[in-house]
């Protein structure tokens, strides 16, 4: 190769003329990534910069290129028939090689580089992550309530998928390796579930706290009464105090769902008091409306 003029390689890499070959291979794709002609397109000067990180690559990556170049210097193609006659690189340039290999692996593509050869991915068999997949999986609130196990048929396989207590509508779920499998020997992607509670016929969920209604009649927010209500966690006792009127809210603690993976913590239940007047209501209930409201 005839250089127009002459270059530290060292320098024009950034490394030290003691630096190890895998040093000078990082410090080479570091540059060949921020010069390359796709990231600065109609900039001459970081073609011109490319160019030169090219030509030093080209002779550091070989002992023998770079122990002439270190005995020689400028002088190092012309010190002795080294590579004998012709095209000392058969073709392309090996650095563009590398280079290639570079960008298609930071870029994900695979091109006809302009010497006409295959890119470095495909040529030089790099491992390549599969890709990340995404499904979707319905519980009931019972079952984000106790945690359950579920087998999933995704991509023809089976695969067994055990679920915390505590899960949210909307919350995904990473199965690590179970993605699209690799190619040459990378590993396989990822498997990302989007769980979707479905609605429950008696409880609301906001975070992990529940909501409910309870009804009953007017008498009952009238004098006080004893109710049994239903929660996730079971029946529990439950009382209205005297003079309550419907609308009314009340918190039962720790009655809501169970924090994520945090086992033994719940949320709370909230009630909201609804009071239902009787349509016929009997002479006697009749007399006695009169005379709390006389009384009133």
């Amino acid at each position: 190769m005839i250089m127009r003029k002459h270059t530290d390689f060292y320098k024009t890499l950034g490394v030290g003329k003691d630096a190890s070959q895998d040093e000078i291979k990082k410090a080479y794709r570091k540059l060949a990534r921020k010069y390359h002609p796709d990231k600065n397109e109609g900039n001459k000067r970081s073609e011109e910069k490319f160019k030169e990180i090219q030509a030093a690559y080209e002779v550091l990556k070989d002992p023998k290129k770079r122990k002439k170049y270190d005995q020689f210097g400028s002088n190092w193609e012309h010190a002795g028939d080294m590579f004998g006659g012709g095209n000392p690189f058969g073709g392309a340039p090996q650095g563009m090689e590398d280079l290639f290999g570079v960008f298609e692996q930071f870029f994900g593509r695979t091109r006809q580089n302009p010497y006409g050869q295959r890119g470095y991915a495909q040529r030089h068999q790099m491992p390549v992550k599969g890709k990340n997949l995404k499904g979707s999986l319905k519980l009931t609130i019972n079952e984000a309530f106790t945690g359950v196990s579920k087998t999933l048929k995704f991509n023809g396989k089976s695969l067994r998928l055990n679920i915390k207590p505590g899960v949210k509508d909307g919350q995904q779920l990473k199965i690590k390796g179970k993605g699209a499998p690799g190619k040459n020997g990378g590993s396989n992607g990822d498997l990302y579930i989007e769980i979707k509670v479905l609605d429950h016929n008696l409880f609301a969920r906001k975070g992990d706290n529940l909501y409910s209604t309870v009804h009953t009649d007017v008498f009952s927010g009238l004098l006080g009464t004893k109710l049994k209500v239903n929660t996730l966690h079971g029946e529990v006792g439950f009382t209205i105090p005297k003079g309550s009127e419907s609308g009314k809210k009340f918190r039962i603690k720790g009655k809501g769902m169970p924090v994520y993976n945090r086992p033994g913590e719940y949320g709370d239940l909230y009630i909201t008091l609804q009071l239902e007047t009787p349509e016929n209501l009997s002479p006697e209930q009749a007399e006695m409306l009169k005379n709390l409201r006389a009384q009133a």
